[in-house]
């Protein structure tokens, strides 16, 4: 019998503004997606580089925080 997957309650909402914990970078909150191959869960998110282009990146809620107010 097959079980359901519970759905992981997450710490960042779509449309937030985050920053990775490592480089200080400003990335936004795209969505959630679910990799079965290492059964994780990750955020997609997108951030701006130096030359003002948007990337598209997946990311684990350990290297991203709150931005400080």
């Amino acid at each position: 019998m097959a079980t359901r997957k519970k759905n992981k309650p997450h710490k960042f909402r779509p449309d937030q503004v985050c920053i990775l914990r490592f480089t200080g970078q400003k990335v936004l909150i795209l969505g959630t997606v679910y990799h079965a191959m290492r059964n994780k869960w990750a955020y997609a998110v997108m951030y701006r580089d130096q030359l003002g282009q948007f990337h598209q990146a997946e990311i684990p809620e350990a290297q991203l925080s709150y931005p400080e107010k």
